[in-house]
């Protein structure tokens, strides 16, 4: 499994803020932070077109661009 690592300063706000803000979603912070790298993402890659079907969920996501194939 990848990771990736985000720092902030103790003086930065926006740890407090990302917090504060999943807490009122009812998500956690980490998901939030998910979201907003998928929504980043969709506006540098653009949309793709309607969705693929599958044959399986597993399938619907390798085709979709959620997933990567098993190699």
């Amino acid at each position: 499994m990848r990771e990736f690592y985000v720092r902030y300063r103790d003086t930065d706000s926006m740890p407090d803020r990302l917090e504060r803000y999943a807490s009122d979603l009812g998500i956690a912070p980490e998901q939030l932070i998910r979201r907003f790298i998928s929504e980043g993402m969709a506006k540098v890659e653009g949309s793709a077109g309607p969705s693929e079907p599958g044959k399986s969920l597993a399938d619907f996501m390798v085709k979709n661009g959620v997933r990567r194939a098993d190699r």
